[in-house]
């Protein structure tokens, strides 16, 4: 099986309500009040909200520089949702927050456009699974939009140069593809391994780039 090739496991939606009728914990409802980067959010009842399923290129912070396009990400997350009231839908299964504490969900503005999802179609967010989460609901529906995305050159997948690698090693256990000199893959690869012969086949099975070696 390859990485690519995970299950889905569907859950209900979360109903329309009116703001935060779900507990403060977990809204369902809420307004966006600022917007911190491509694919996080501050809500109206102070709490963080982190898009599930896309991980946007980084923004300017603590003395980095900002990744290729992760100030366009940011532009288009704001255009979308800032100042709006917008629908949060969860997982099912699977903690509704982060290890940053977070809350992770769907978000969807009043006319049902997903938003995550329109990252990904755009080419302003990578696929991404967080450590430990599993596959989650709209994965399937996600890696078509990326793929999509990825062979029409949108967005980040057309304007922002990457140097090529002769193959990647791909994390099965998380989906994390690196370069095969990264600090993160073992000097012994282990059968948790797999070989991937370039960029776009990885992307194309929705593995999500390495952090550090931002392959």
């Amino acid at each position: 099986m390859t990485v690519g090739a995970w299950f889905l496991v569907a859950g209900p939606l979360a109903p329309s309500c009116p703001l935060c009728l779900g507990g403060e914990s977990s809204p369902v409802r809420a307004k966006v009040i600022s917007v911190l980067d491509g694919d996080t959010v501050l809500l109206h009842s102070g709490q963080r909200l982190r898009y599930l399923g896309v991980d946007a290129p980084e923004i300017a912070h603590e003395g980095r520089p900002a990744d290729c396009y992760g100030d366009a990400a940011k532009a288009f997350n704001s255009d979308l949702v800032m100042g709006k009231d917008v629908r949060i839908e969860y997982e099912k299964d699977g903690g509704r927050r982060d290890s940053h504490g977070r809350l992770t969900g769907y978000v969807f503005l009043m006319n049902g456009q997903c938003v995550n999802k329109e990252l990904l179609c755009k080419g302003l967010a990578f696929l991404y699974s967080p450590p430990g989460s599993g596959p989650f609901r709209l994965r399937n529906e996600f890696l078509q939009c990326q793929r999509e995305a990825v062979d029409a050159r949108r967005g980040m997948w057309g304007a922002c140069p990457v140097k090529e690698e002769n193959f990647y090693w791909v994390n099965k256990a998380n989906g994390v593809f690196h370069r095969p000199q990264c600090n993160f893959v073992p000097s012994r690869v282990s059968w948790r391994w797999e070989r991937i012969g370039s960029r776009w086949d990885c992307i194309r099975q929705g593995c999500s780039p390495c952090r550090r070696c931002k392959p």
